[in-house]
């Protein structure tokens, strides 16, 4: 039968570190939901009180049971269990539409493994379901789903009825009706890990493990109102994985792990209109890795959790800056357990499912909480003076470098930024330093940095992150005036004249409204337009002069190539005498005016 523990147990915290100087987590002791011999568990946040659990249960014959927790107080209660199939079930997934709907898909196993699906109502903690649907009449596998909205969902499954194939079928739910809309083969073998992942309110990604050629492959699919479409597939990994695991980050970026030969690899990935857009290796953690999860939190950060066999599964919450990711913590929180599952019911609180192996493998689940320390975005506008023309700057994506390109002797930075194809609105990479002083703009030097990272400027003059797609973000205690620095390759490095201002955690500031804006004024900047200002262009050898040297030295060696250098002042691709004639010209004793 199944075992339903009510007691309200106390909750423990994981060991602080640095105290307040990195994110931790918290975990409760476990709750017992299910005993004995639950598996195929599967969680899906309803509100952020709230949850609800689809499994498989050994000891009860196999049925496919469900139930609703709630978070009461900071403990966890159940409400009484209900069967969702009273035969014997395979896969299952759950899926939350709203604080009172959800929706699971499921293998029946008695009837041939065949899909179905069912919509669970919610009174408080009670669940009601009505009639079950098929969704596919042969045997089913490689469950995943994704809703949109209270109604909109697509269920991804592998077809045993087409030889295999990946395939993804559009639904829509009306009340506790089921209705199936049409389907579309998105890979034409039999694919492996497939994991649907929202990216906005129409469009979702579907990573998969492709058998013929051993990768991994991603695609996007987008919804209407009664149909589904898929784009074009892309490789997204170039050789073969044991295990795939992916979640994504909101606005249109997700981060992904895969296991390979016992090592976990964490790498970034982002969507655009064009397609998608991986970044460089984040991490490599060797061992004997069996299971992973990853769950977002929001834009910037996620959980992850590592079950290595026979030992222990620790946790992590782990930061995303652009494309870069660091962990703060890696805390131990069970031995002997399978089945994990990772869910997030809001920005500061998640659940741990999972079986307890040394415990005749019944259900527990741990509730977890997030203490953050504080975190800002950088809302900054700037113009290069060399690409700009009218209001905006013209920008020419194809002749960037992947890897960002300021590992040299001044700025110095090597950090691993990289964006596999550059969006068609990006300029340029720039390198943003934030720096904090106690007094004026004359104190903060380079010494006094706490923040540096590669970045990109699109051609309407926004600083995003190295993802191309958000602005810039940065965990650190501020305890003094926050300035910000802007380095270009070419052109003259500026800093802000004013302290910024945090308002609401966001720092904003806008150099191109007026030269008082950068610090040295018209000195450390130039006028493009009329009351518009940007980065100085011409400093071809970074050296923050323009000089002699940046004309004979890099200008003339490079006159007349192509690609992505340094004199190439405008950077449309070619050097010329354009890029002397109408900048080294006009600049040519121009000095940096930001304090070293």
């Amino acid at each position: 039968m199944i075992l339903l523990i009510f007691i309200l147990l106390p909750v423990f915290k994981a060991q602080a570190q640095n105290n307040l100087n990195q994110n931790e987590l918290t975990f409760s002791a476990p709750y017992l939901y299910s005993f004995p011999k639950t598996s195929n568990i599967s969680v899906s946040k309803l509100d952020t009180n709230k949850f609800v659990i689809a499994f498989r249960n050994d000891g009860y014959g196999g049925k496919g049971v469900s139930l609703i927790g709630e978070i009461s107080e900071g403990n966890v209660i159940f409400g009484p269990p209900e069967f969702f199939d009273e035969g014997v079930v395979g896969e299952v997934k759950v899926q939350g539409l709203s604080p009172t709907k959800f929706v699971i898909a499921w293998q029946d196993e008695k009837h041939g493994g065949i899909g179905k699906t069912i919509v669970g109502e919610v009174n408080y903690n009670f669940i009601s379901y009505a009639e079950s649907y098929t969704f596919n009449d042969k045997p089913t596998e490689e469950l995943s789903i994704t809703s949109f909205n209270d109604y909109d969902c697509v269920i991804g499954f592998s077809d045993g009825g087409n030889f295999g194939k990946g395939t993804v079928k559009r639904v829509k739910v009306i009340g506790n009706l089921v209705t199936m809309l049409n389907e579309e083969v998105f890979s034409d073998f039999q694919p492996d890990f497939n994991t649907f992942i929202r990216l906005s309110d129409t469009t979702f990604a579907i990573p998969y493990y492709n058998n013929s050629e051993n990768d991994v492959r991603i695609r996007k699919g987008s919804i209407s109102f009664d149909s589904v479409f898929l784009a074009e597939e892309q490789i997204m990994i170039s050789n073969s994985v044991d295990q795939l695991v992916v979640t994504g980050l909101f606005g249109n970026k997700f981060s992904f792990s895969y296991v390979n030969q016992g090592c976990e690899i964490t790498k970034k990935g982002v969507s655009f209109s064009e397609g998608f857009s991986f970044g460089k290796i984040d991490t490599v953690l060797s061992g004997n890795t069996g299971n992973v999860e990853l769950t977002s939190l929001d834009a910037n950060h996620y959980l992850h959790i590592v079950n290595y066999e026979n030992d222990s599964a620790y946790v992590d919450i782990v930061t995303v800056n652009g494309i870069l990711q660091t962990s703060a913590q890696d805390q131990s929180f069970e031995k002997e357990i399978s089945n994990i599952v990772l869910t997030a019911l809001s920005h500061e609180r998640f659940i741990i499912a999972y079986s307890d192996d040394a415990n005749n493998n019944s259900g527990k689940l741990i509730l977890g909480s997030v203490s953050y320390m504080p975190g800002y975005f950088f809302d900054i506008s700037a113009f290069l003076e060399g690409p700009f023309y009218d209001t905006a700057m013209n920008s020419n994506s194809d002749i960037l470098p992947e890897l960002q390109p300021y590992c040299f002797d001044t700025p110095n930075y090597c950090g691993n930024e990289y964006l596999s194809a550059i969006p068609d609105n990006i300029v340029d990479w720039l390198l943003i330093d934030v720096r904090e002083s106690a007094g004026g703009p004359l104190m903060p030097t380079s010494s006094n940095s706490i923040f540096r990272q590669a970045v990109f400027i699109s051609n309407g003059g926004t600083v995003l992150s190295s993802d191309a797609l958000s602005i810039p973000f940065a965990e650190f205690s501020q305890g003094e005036n926050i300035y910000v620095v802007l380095y270009h390759r070419n052109h003259i490095d500026i800093m802000s004249a004013y302290p910024l201002v945090d308002v609401n955690g966001i720092f904003e500031y806008d150099f191109t409204t007026s030269s008082l804006n950068t610090y040295g004024g018209l000195n450390g900047c130039s006028e493009l337009n009329s009351s518009v200002f940007g980065m100085t262009a011409g400093d071809a050898d970074g050296d923050g002069e323009i000089g002699n040297a940046d004309k004979n030295e890099i200008w003339l060696n490079q006159l007349g190539s192509t690609g992505y250098l340094n004199s190439d002042l405008n950077i449309d691709g070619n050097v010329d005498f354009d890029d002397k004639h109408i900048f080294w010209d006009l600049n040519s004793g121009k000095s940096s005016q930001v304090p070293e």
